[in-house]
């Protein structure tokens, strides 16, 4: 499977419930790029613009090019491994993960630019 926005946006959690995907995918081979990904809404939780399931089978997946913004996880991947995340930028303004990694081994990182800004509780 292969999502080439082409310099198209998604906007993700725009009504604020929970779990809620950018791009979801459980397939082996699967290419994100080109995309600008931004969650939409910050209320409610388990929130991620792009999360690769490798459990039901996925894995050796690229996300290449892409401008990420979220206040929850920006890239998920659980499982599966053999997977390359290059030349993205990610901005987190919750301070959760840039890019979150589980039990998935032979990635490769490279080129990235990630910044994460805590907002701190109020209340």
């Amino acid at each position: 499977m292969t999502i080439d926005c082409a310099g198209y946006s998604i906007t993700y959690a725009t009504a604020g419930a929970s779990n809620n995907y950018g791009v979801y995918s459980n397939k082996r081979n699967t290419t994100v790029r080109n995309c600008n990904i931004t969650q939409g809404n910050i209320a409610g939780v388990s929130k991620i613009a792009i999360y690769l399931d490798g459990s039901i089978g996925g894995g050796n997946s690229t996300i290449i090019n892409n401008n990420i913004t979220s206040f929850s996880n920006n890239i998920y991947i659980l499982y599966g491994g053999s997977n390359a995340i290059i030349n993205n930028t990610i901005y987190n303004i919750g301070g959760d993960n840039g890019i979150y990694i589980f039990d998935s081994s032979f990635n490769k990182i490279d080129g990235n630019n990630i910044t994460t800004v805590s907002i701190p509780s109020v209340g």
